[in-house]
């Protein structure tokens, strides 16, 4: 079961705007600053499915989105971010303009990062 139920305690919440088949994105909410990034290029959305018929490609997937999102200062501000939060869960809410409901169907729930998966399923 997924648990997608508002997580209490500290939040890092991006906005992600369309720009020319390219992704920039903005802080809205954060522990310990702001960032922003411009011309995030994403894989296209059939490459990322095939990729995600084989299990064994669901890290290799969501390491890519991962570092596709958190490359560069937004990257430093999820690090610092998550070091502050000891003994907490940081929450990582993504954020999609009305016009980018296909970047919603991408498997955000993948992102991984050091074998980590920023979404955690139970059950």
């Amino acid at each position: 079961m997924l648990d997608l139920r508002p997580a209490q305690g500290p939040r890092l919440a991006l906005q992600l705007t369309s720009r020319e088949n390219r992704l920039d994105v903005r802080v809205v909410e954060s522990p310990v600053g702001e960032a922003t990034a411009s011309e995030i290029a994403l894989p296209s959305l059939d490459e990322v499915q095939r990729s995600m018929s084989q299990p064994a490609a669901y890290e290799q997937v969501g390491r890519g989105l991962f570092q596709a999102l958190f490359s560069g200062g937004l990257g430093e501000l999820y690090r610092a971010a998550t070091a502050t939060t000891t003994g907490q869960i940081l929450s990582l809410e993504l954020r999609f303009d009305r016009d980018l409901v296909s970047m919603a169907r991408y498997p955000w729930s993948c992102s991984t990062m050091a074998h980590v998966f920023c979404c955690k399923q139970e059950g």
